[in-house]
């Protein structure tokens, strides 16, 4: 929800001190919307002393969708989009609502608002058209909720001008800073340091760095070696860096443009970046998941907060799992300490099943304040024979299934395969987010195709669902 700028100034009347009323009600509101932030990242998202790091995309989803969304997916690394509102704006060419939608709920996809139109506004009027009406477009005809407000320009200037320099405490009473305030709990500009060091306490104003466009008289090699250092100063530091990439400025021929960034030049910051995160040095977030990182270990896990385990799990005590279906409990092992792992884990040996019947069910109920929030399942999973095997995972939200991931399913749902290996087996990593009118979680585990009862069976440990 969204509140209308005031078009007066401050001091024009109203309550003691010049401040009006409306004034007042509107700055408490601005308050709320960050209180209400807070609560949707768990009050804080700790990982110790870690680095971390957010990609993001401006502008255009057009050439997100050409190439950028798949190198994403296979990295499974969660984004953020600098989202032009406008759907008929030329950034959005052949990109629909359930494009997006898509992104974000199977793959990660956090939004904010770029503006409606990516124009620079001159005057209150356009100041609500780019501020207000661009979040009213993202939530209610794309349905998804919009994180926060990404100024337009590395220089502001119109009724952006200065927000940069005097950062917006300083300029809340000019009509820009005050109705960005009043509308959005998180604001990012070319402000302030690149890297951040954890945690900020400062929701508005964090800069980026950008990957492409390049920096005058830079080579693409010589941006990307600064590029790899500042990655590399984060880990060693446990400090902050979101990079921006503006997807319409890579030169995907590599060919040498004068400001675009090669795209296997690209390649390689991603690749540096899954590195980090897989040696364990490095979260790899959201931008608003950026800005509440803190040191400690504390973290929201829709899993442990929510009993998701496989300990002392049967039929008569399931737990979390209760809304397995009665008919298939007979399949299904419960290991207090696993043959390979040590650790809880669930096995299962039944028929493949598209439509997840014989699943491993459970439900996650009253999620409202994390509606339309990401989150990353992580896993452990392998195959009990010498072959990998197929998994099965469900997500349902209260519109219904939203993310599934197996073979041979031809639903507008499906995520992909993914292969359980045999012995230690396979680490799953799934970054996705809540659709913004759920108010509950259904998780389904299963096994793809195989003979009942012929040993090809799967088995789970350590199930997660942390926020990122």
């Amino acid at each position: 929800m969204s509140r209308r700028g005031l078009t007066k100034k401050p001091g024009s009347g109203g309550s003691s001190g010049g401040v009006s009323t409306a004034q007042l009600a509107n700055l408490v509101y601005g308050q709320a919307l960050r209180e209400q932030a807070q609560q949707s990242k768990g009050d804080g998202i700790g990982i110790g002393n870690k680095a971390s790091f957010a990609i993001t995309f401006d502008d255009s989803t057009y050439w997100l969708k050409q190439d950028m969304i798949t190198e994403m997916r296979s990295r499974k690394l969660p984004f953020t989009m600098g989202l032009i509102a406008n759907p008929a704006n030329d950034n959005n060419q052949g990109v629909t609502t359930a494009d997006l939608q898509k992104w974000s709920w199977r793959w990660g996809m956090e939004t904010w608002s770029h503006g409606y139109d990516h124009n620079t506004p001159n005057n209150v009027s356009d100041l609500e058209r780019e501020v207000i009406q661009s979040k009213t477009t993202i939530e209610t005809t794309h349905k998804l909720k919009c994180q926060g407000f990404i100024q337009v320009g590395a220089t502001p200037s119109g009724a952006y001008n200065n927000l940069d320099k005097d950062k917006l405490l300083t300029n809340i009473k000019s009509d820009a800073g005050r109705i960005i305030y009043e509308n959005h709990a998180h604001y990012s500009a070319y402000i302030g340091s690149i890297t951040r060091r954890p945690p900020t306490g400062n929701y508005f104003g964090g800069s980026r760095y950008t990957v492409t466009a390049m920096p005058p008289g830079k080579t693409s090699a010589q941006h990307l070696a600064d590029t790899l250092a500042q990655i590399d100063l984060c880990v060693k530091n446990g400090w902050q860096l979101a990079l921006l990439i503006h997807p319409q400025q890579i030169d995907r021929t590599n060919a040498g443009s004068t400001n675009q960034m090669y795209w296997t030049h690209v390649m390689q910051i991603l690749d540096a970046l899954v590195a980090a995160r897989d040696a364990g040095t490095a979260e790899i977030l959201t931008l608003s998941g950026l800005y509440y990182v803190n040191k400690s270990s504390v973290r929201q896990n829709l899993a442990t907060d929510n009993g998701i385990t496989f300990a002392g799990v049967s039929q008569a005590t399931p737990g979390f799992w209760s809304v397995t279906d009665a008919s298939y409990w007979g399949d299904k092992t419960f290991h207090a300490a696993d043959p390979v792992w040590g650790t809880p884990s669930f096995e299962q040996s039944n028929l493949y099943d598209v439509n997840g019947n014989k699943s491993l069910v459970g439900r996650i109920n009253n999620l409202f304040a994390f509606a339309g929030e990401t989150f990353e399942i992580r896993c452990r999973v392998r195959s009990t024979t010498a072959q990998q095997q197929r998994i099965k995972l469900q997500l349902t939200g209260s519109s219904g299934l939203f993310l599934d991931i197996q073979a041979g399913s031809t639903n507008e749902n499906l995520w992909g395969e993914f292969y359980a290996q045999p012995g230690e087996g396979s680490f799953l990593r799934v970054p996705f987010t809540l659709p913004f009118d759920t108010t509950f979680l259904t998780i389904a585990l299963g096994r793809g195709n195989g003979a009942a009862n012929s040993g090809n069976g799967l088995a789970w440990t350590d199930f997660q669902i942390v926020k990122i």
